[in-house]
């Protein structure tokens, strides 16, 4: 019983895809609009791209809590983090001063890398953007509300992350980054 995983760097997931080491991904989700496009941690779209280029299954898993389905992607603003996260290691400064630094928080990942979305409601296939309504509308349990709910507590608690909705209908989170493959 369990998932056969192993944990590794960020920028080591190109290589274990490509030498056959990933049978699939397996990734969260901050939302997923209502086109289908999946936010995530920043480098989820790197991941996504690998996937599909090494026909790897590229899965988001996520409760129906993260979707919006109010919004399509291109209303989403994405955080921008401080340009300290990346020229400062330990308080000490790490390239020169004057470089102009971006710092994303999330990144956008298209519907057509996405091999299906996995939710508390059902699963969501290709082509997910014409799936979407249709799943999040079927479910008809009775304990939804509180389910949703609650499996958007334990995945927050399991990234160590508390994501909060702004007013522009972009998103922040408290936490550097996730990656899951």
């Amino acid at each position: 019983a369990g998932t056969d995983c192993r944990l590794i760097s960020d920028t080591a997931v190109g290589q274990m895809i490509s030498n056959g080491r990933v049978d699939r991904v397996v990734v969260g989700a901050d939302r997923i609009t209502k086109d289908g496009y999946v936010f995530n941690k920043i480098g989820t779209y790197q991941m996504a791209v690998l996937a599909d280029r090494h026909r790897v299954p590229f899965h988001t898993a996520a409760p129906y809590s993260t979707f919006d389905l109010a919004h399509s992607h291109g209303q989403v603003v994405i955080e921008e983090r401080s340009a300290d996260e990346v020229v400062r290691v330990r308080g000490r400064r790490v390239a020169p001063k004057g470089v102009p630094v971006s710092n994303p928080a999330f990144d956008s990942t298209p519907p057509e890398l996405v091999t299906s979305i996995i939710t508390d409601r059902g699963l969501v296939e290709r082509p997910v953007q014409e799936n979407i309504g249709r799943v999040m509308a079927s479910y008809r349990g009775p304990w939804r509300d509180l389910r949703a709910r609650s499996l958007a507590r334990i995945k927050a608690s399991a990234f160590g992350a508390e994501v909060r909705p702004r007013r522009d209908h972009g998103f922040e989170s408290h936490r550097a980054r996730s990656t899951i493959v």
